[in-house]
């Protein structure tokens, strides 16, 4: 679910639809995919045990597909989200540590930002990710960097910048789609109630509470076929 339209498109097989609702559309999220979307949400807005479960499973997700498309397809989807307007500059190879208050103006910034972050992975690897050493580092506002970057010593703070290493770029990208999806979720449980009178959603989401609660146990080979009613259901 909700990832960069570029991405989704070889990811879901959906049909067009033309629904929309207060609930909200993602920026991460293609038109296509709106309704399944939007029914997720009714499912999991619920407690808040079911959303964190969901934002991280979404977020795992978003994490494996932009691994498997590699750093175009990271840069892209920075672009397409506007994750890319955070980042202030490329750190250039002469530019120098600051004279003030740990360098000495005669430093490489960029050698003392690889020696800093050295086999750092930060907490975020993705899958089958080793731990490198980076080649280019981007420099953000400290407040947009992801805590748990900072916690790993995988970012280095100067002077009210944060500057992020290449290899975890993606955490940028990952902090935004988590904020957004939580506060959908949020606006979701608002308005859960109007959208549970209609039978037709309320029919697949009170399948769904059985089948994707975590940790339930369920076998993936006895699922109930909710695709098929939703297209029963809805003219896609």
């Amino acid at each position: 679910m909700s990832i960069p339209s570029s991405l989704m498109s070889k990811h879901h097989h959906h049909q067009g639809s033309s629904s929309s609702s207060s609930v909200g559309k993602s920026s991460f999220e293609d038109d296509n995919d709106i309704t399944s979307h939007f029914m997720l949400r009714l499912a999991f807005c619920r407690s808040p045990e079911l959303s964190n479960w969901f934002i991280k499973c979404e977020e795992l997700l978003l994490q494996c597909v932009l691994h498997y498309y590699g750093q175009s397809a990271l840069t892209k989807a920075l672009q397409q989200t506007g994750v890319s307007n955070l980042i202030n500059r490329v750190v250039g190879d002469t530019d120098m540590l600051p004279r003030h208050p740990t360098g000495d103006g005669k430093t490489s910034l960029v050698d003392m930002l690889r020696k800093a972050t050295l086999g750092c992975n930060g907490g975020h690897q993705q899958p089958q990710q080793s731990s490198t050493t980076a080649t280019t580092f981007y420099e953000i506002p400290f407040m947009y960097c992801s805590p748990h970057l900072i916690s790993r010593r995988a970012v280095v703070i100067i002077g009210g910048m944060a500057y992020i290493p290449d290899t975890q770029l993606s955490s940028l990208l990952c902090k935004t789609y988590r904020e957004e999806l939580r506060e959908h979720l949020r606006v979701a449980l608002q308005e859960r109630a109007v959208f549970m009178n209609d039978p037709r959603i309320a029919t697949i989401v009170q399948q769904m509470h059985p089948t994707y609660r975590p940790s339930n146990g369920n076998s993936m080979d006895n699922l109930p076929d909710s695709e098929k009613l939703s297209l029963d259901n809805f003219n896609l």
